[in-house]
Order: C-alpha cells, then structure tokens, then sequence
C-alpha cells in the first residue's frame, strides 16, 4: 500500500511544506523553472516562456533600485532637503 505525503512526513521528521518545497525544487530543475511559493503540501512553480516575458533576475535589480531611491528620499526629507525635479538639491524653508 502506498504511503501518503503525511506518513512520509512523520517518517523523515519533515512537514509537509518542507517535503512540498523540496520535491517542488526537484521538479522545478527538471523543467527550468523556479519555485515561486510553497503553501501547505503544494509548490507553485514559474516556468518562463520562450522568449521570456519576465527577466526575474532584472526584475530583482529593478526592485532594489527602487528601494534605494526611496531610501534616498527618505533620507533627503529627514536632512531638510527637497528636490524640486531639476536635477539640483534645494533647502527647504524651515
């Protein structure tokens, strides 16, 4: 009789999630994919198509690009400075 992924889980210390993630992983090799999410026992896998649509590695560099352009905002706007979209840093009125 078979074994289901519960009694596998138990066996090897594991949850489900981890055994999920891992053989998620194992499939997600075989088809040039990725794991996108793994929820309970289910892996959601990405497989880009051909010719990609979503470069996830410049999606990533985008992403920090953004974060640390606000970062500098943030800073800016705690020093007193604004930036009034000509490309110079003013001082603001206090």
């Amino acid at each position: 009789m078979a074994k289901g992924i519960s009694q596998c889980a138990s066996q090897q210390g594991g949850g489900k999630k981890k055994l999920a993630q891992r053989l998620g992983e194992r499939i997600a090799s075989e088809l040039g994919a990725h794991v996108a999410q793994t929820m309970r026992h289910t892996a959601l896998l990405y497989r880009p198509g051909v010719p990609p649509f979503l470069d996830l590695n410049e999606l990533v560099v985008e992403e920090q690009d953004e974060n640390d352009k606000d970062e500098d905002d943030n800073e800016d706007a705690v020093n007193g400075e604004a930036d009034d979209g000509s490309g110079e840093i003013t001082e603001r009125d206090a």
